[in-house]
């Protein structure tokens, strides 16, 4: 019980709260209420803004330059200290002029049946490898569908490149 108080009480002080706050019960707890010894703790630590805040997403980036969700990651460094260079492609049109997605428009295949998620799984796969040649030979720590940084700064586009590499240009 006396350890408990003497940490209690050190942390108060810390803190800088009241000595009197941390003082022990009668019932020995160890229970830590922050906002009864700091007040102020919601004032001291501030909400990060946010990508759900700003567009309707999440933030998977938040404490980095970079707003982002790990979802749009198509190759490369996804872990959120660990980009420095990104670069975005438009995935869309990448999908488009694979041979697999002109076959699933050609033959009106439906994209959720066996042959579509096969043609799909092909076509994603053809753009994964293309991007992942070009992040490398460009020295881009990743590729992204979708990233910016919180400055405002523009994040290269490799979209042409990823279409050049996929046309064995």
């Amino acid at each position: 019980m006396q350890i408990t108080s003497q940490i209690l009480l050190s942390f108060a002080a810390v803190l800088g709260a009241s000595p009197a706050l941390a003082a022990p019960t009668a019932e020995p707890t160890l229970s830590l209420d922050l906002p009864t010894l700091v007040p102020d703790l919601p004032t001291l630590v501030p909400d990060l803004p946010t990508l759900a805040e700003v567009d309707g997403h999440s933030d998977d980036g938040r404490g980095t330059d970079f707003i982002f969700d790990r979802s749009d990651n198509i190759c490369g460094n996804k872990a959120p200290m660990g980009i420095t260079a990104p670069a975005t492609v438009d995935y869309d049109a990448l999908l488009a002029v694979t041979d697999e997605v002109r076959k699933i428009k050609k033959r009106k295949i439906d994209p959720h049946s066996a042959e579509g998620r096969t043609l799909m799984t092909a076509a994603r796969r053809k753009v994964l490898d293309a991007c992942e040649k070009v992040r490398r030979a460009n020295n881009h720590c990743g590729v992204w569908k979708k990233i910016r940084r919180r400055d405002g700064r523009a994040i290269p586009d490799l979209t042409a490149k990823v279409k050049a590499k996929m046309s064995g240009k």
